[in-house]
């Protein structure tokens, strides 16, 4: 079952320090999980989805390491038009 969708307040922001601690947090969880061993999902699927999301996390940490305090959300690389389903503009 889902955890209840968090409500957004308003006039909060999220901070790139909150960000990294909870991606801390992230990486502190899978790091002890392991796939079934026997089946191909525990032994082949379950390290390659690890190290991907290993990957991602990293790329974020890097990203929002560097990331000036005050600059525009909506700068270069922004994926603003992006939803559910994929860009649409």
């Amino acid at each position: 079952m889902l955890p209840p969708a968090a409500k957004p307040a308003k006039g909060k922001c999220t901070t790139a320090v909150t960000l990294l601690d909870l991606i801390k947090d992230v990486e502190m969880a899978i790091s002890c999980r392991k796939g079934r061993t026997g089946t191909a999902a525990g032994d082949v699927a379950f390290p390659k989805g690890k190290e991907n999301l290993a990957s991602v996390l990293k790329r974020y940490k890097r990203r929002l390491s560097n990331k000036p305090v005050g600059m525009n959300q909506d700068g270069p690389g922004s994926r603003k038009n992006v939803t559910a389903y994929g860009s649409l503009g």
